[in-house]
């Protein structure tokens, strides 16, 4: 496995890509990086000032005029001497009027001039490997850029502004003072106790698993960030669960009728109250049935009963409890579940409000059809979600979690009797699993799959 230090790239090439959303706009932003990138600029753009943009101010923007094939374009062009750039060479950043055509003939002129176009996320890669942002970073950056929901945003935003780079920079210092000790007593053993030496190591080990701990605390939390929180619409068949559905998204999304077993299978929705996302699925209704097709929709329903994070449990107002309804309800977590009493427009049952008053779990009487309290339905929703939100950073990143828990693993192998050696290669373990997440031990393969998420021209 090669660190970032045996992986830091040594071409010269110069690449080039459209940096802007393809297609029509304000503006066009083209973005130059390479040693050759200043020479490329200059051979077509001359500023209206007669300097040349090797001798420009670093960062300021020049007006002037583009020579491309069989035209003039006027624009701008502003230079990032390196190492004082986002990918730590010389970048040059062009701007032209917005349209995809004006565009690429300046991508096709600076591939005349010897430029390449650049791979999926190679502005960002090239900034890693010169040791411009960490891995975790540029991750958060991505993360930033997919966001649909403010929760996702802040979490990113907190990736990218370095609090986990922070974070493991701290353990990682504790880490390598214990490994500094053991050097220390393995190579001058007369003059240090072995005994004094793995106390100190197993109270560093033991400080810095709590640390990674705390950061793997809020793991749940950042499930609930990345996926959006999975709600279930749970109940017989005919309570209104496909109403509701339509209701809380503001569309016809299901189809509604008075046929019981309508709803087969399960329907996802991705939608976002209050920056919190929710997944919401809405799931058939759950009755015996003979059908072999509704049957496995049923069976699906109860299975995701016992995966969702939050379940809507639906009964119809107009109609009597039954024992259908009790038997959802023991399938059902009071923690985690609202119970949402359905078509109060047609009136409610006494069994209903019976069964309304008893339950010890959140609850609302609404009408989907007339979008009655569906709006409580939503603050009830969110409540839920906030009583799982942790203030601060959260891992939402299932690959440094998944380091996290690797390099607590090896830290939890030491103790009072476990010998020098062991423990220098259990801490040694645990450095390795920390330098995955911030790019410093991570390999190609990994990286590689990291930047594939990026677009070209970032």
């Amino acid at each position: 496995m090669k660190t970032r230090q045996e992986t830091k790239t040594t071409k010269s090439d110069t690449i080039v890509a459209i940096a802007s959303p393809h297609g029509l706009g304000g503006i066009a932003i083209i973005r130059i990086s390479g040693s050759s990138a200043v020479t490329m600029a200059d051979a077509f753009f001359c500023a209206n000032s007669g300097v040349k943009l090797e001798n420009a101010e670093h960062a300021k923007m020049n007006y002037g005029s583009f020579a491309l094939d069989g035209f003039v374009e006027k624009g701008y062009a502003v230079v990032f001497f390196a190492p004082k750039s986002f990918t730590g060479e010389t970048v040059v950043e062009l701007q032209v009027h917005g349209g995809t055509l004006i565009a690429e003939k300046v991508i096709e002129k600076c591939k005349s001039l010897g430029a390449r176009v650049a791979d999926k996320g190679e502005f960002s890669k090239r900034a890693f490997l010169n040791g411009k942002a960490s891995l975790d970073s540029l991750e958060g950056m991505i993360d930033m850029i997919e966001s649909e929901s403010e929760a996702e945003l802040r979490a990113a935003a907190m990736l990218k502004n370095g609090e986990l780079f922070r974070s493991i920079e701290k353990i990682e210092s504790e880490l390598v003072d214990a490994v500094s000790e053991i050097e220390v007593a393995i190579d001058y053993p007369d003059e240090v106790e072995e005994f004094t030496t793995i106390e100190k190591v197993c109270s560093a080990s033991k400080n810095a698993t709590k640390e990674i701990e705390k950061l793997l605390k809020t793991k749940q939390a950042g499930k609930l960030i990345r996926n959006g929180v999975k709600t279930m619409i749970v109940g017989k068949p005919n309570v209104g669960k496909s109403s509701l559905l339509n209701s809380i998204l503001g569309e016809d999304r299901s189809i509604v009728t008075d046929i019981a077993g309508t709803t087969r299978d399960t329907i996802r929705e991705t939608f976002v109250i209050d920056g919190i996302k929710f997944s919401l699925l809405d799931t058939a209704g759950i009755r015996e049935t003979n059908d072999v097709i509704e049957s496995i929709g049923v069976e699906k329903a109860k299975k995701s009963i016992a995966e969702a994070d939050l379940v809507l449990f639906v009964v119809d107002a107009a109609s009597d409890i039954n024992l259908e309804d009790k038997q959802i309800e023991k399938l059902t977590n009071k923690e985690n579940t609202l119970l949402v009493v359905n078509k109060i427009d047609s009136g409610i049952k006494n069994s209903v409000n019976k069964f309304f008053d008893e339950w010890s779990g959140e609850k609302v009487l609404v009408s989907a059809k007339t979008g009655k309290e569906i709006e409580t339905v939503f603050d009830k929703m969110v409540k839920f979600a906030k009583r799982k939100s942790i203030d601060g950073f959260v891992v939402t990143n299932e690959r440094h979690a998944a380091a996290l828990e690797n390099a607590k693993s090896s830290l939890d192998k030491i103790d009072e009797k476990t010998n020098l050696d062991v423990a220098a290669f259990c801490i040694k373990s645990a450095l390795d699993e920390l330098g995955k997440i911030t790019g410093k031990t991570c390999s190609e393969e990994v990286v590689k799959r990291i930047f594939e998420r990026f677009c070209v021209g970032k």
